[in-house]
Formats: structure tokens, C-alpha cells, sequence
């Protein structure tokens, strides 16, 4: 049996869904964190007496940074989303498959094991030797309505 049966293929560089999953999670909280930076800005704005300009440069700076990662990674999911959608290769499809050849695979091997046991449980090269048809089942009298030697 192989033993990478249950295992999805290693050659695919793309993350688990649960680790899509984990990515998605950690977008959402980064969100919160970019709009603290618009409060901070606004709320400087608001003060009477207001802060230098690079303060504000900063606070803007690390709103376009969050802003950006949160886009990079919410655009990377898209981009697999529409994989799946419009039927290119993915992980999902391509594990599928190759489970499936490994299955076929497994079972293909265990016909082979049983025909190799049944070849060495009946001597099937004497019968075509002799030129006899003997039987595989010698308790069982030859008939004609039996030909098969099925059991009666």
C-alpha cells in the first residue's frame, strides 16, 4: 500500500484552507488597526492646536502600510477564489486525482496479490500441459450443466 495515500501531494506550493482561513482571520484584525491611524489623524485635525506636519506624514504613512498589506493579502485569496472558479489546477483538484490514481493503484495491486494466490492454489500450467481439461475442484464431478464448476 502506499504510504502517501491519505496525504495530499507535496509538490504544491499552496497553503492548507485552514491556513487561507488563518490569513483571512489576521486581515480582519489588522483592519482595526488602519482605522486607528485614520482616528488619530482626524483627531489631530480637530484639536485646536495642532501637531507638526510629520506627525501627520507619520500617522498617514502607517495607514498606507496596513491599507496595502491588508489589500495584498485579501488579493491573493481573490486570486485563488477565481482559480477554483474558473476550473485552473489547484490544490483541491489536483489531490483529488492523485488520491485517486494511488486508490486505483492499491486496488490494482491487491487483484494482482489474489490472482497470484489463486495461480498458486491451482496448478493451472498442468491442466494446459497434459492437455487435459482437468478440474481446479476435484470434489466436484464434471457435468454438462455445470461447466463453470460452480457449486450446485
Amino acid at each position: 500500500m502506499d504510504p502517501n495515500l491519505g496525504n495530499p501531494p507535496t509538490e504544491t506550493p499552496e497553503p492548507i484552507p485552514i491556513d487561507r482561513q488563518k490569513v483571512l482571520e489576521d486581515v480582519e484584525a489588522r483592519i482595526p488597526d488602519a482605522l486607528k491611524y485614520v482616528s488619530l489623524t482626524l483627531g489631530e485635525l480637530a484639536k485646536e492646536k495642532q501637531t507638526t506636519r510629520a506627525k501627520f506624514d507619520e500617522f498617514g504613512a502607517n495607514f498606507k502600510k496596513h491599507v496595502q498589506s491588508i489589500e495584498r493579502d485579501l488579493s491573493s485569496q481573490l486570486d485563488y477564489l477565481s482559480q477554483i472558479c474558473i476550473g485552473q489546477a489547484h490544490k483541491g483538484t489536483t489531490w483529488s486525482t492523485s488520491q485517486a490514481v494511488a486508490l486505483d493503484k492499491a486496488a490494482s495491486d491487491e487483484l494482482h496479490r489474489d490472482l497470484s494466490n489463486l495461480s498458486n492454489r491451482y496448478d493451472f500450467s498442468a491442466s494446459v500441459q497434459d492437455g487435459s481439461e482437468a478440474d481446479m475442484d476435484t470434489d466436484q464431478p464434471q457435468s454438462s450443466s455445470n461447466v463453470f464448476n460452480f457449486p450446485a
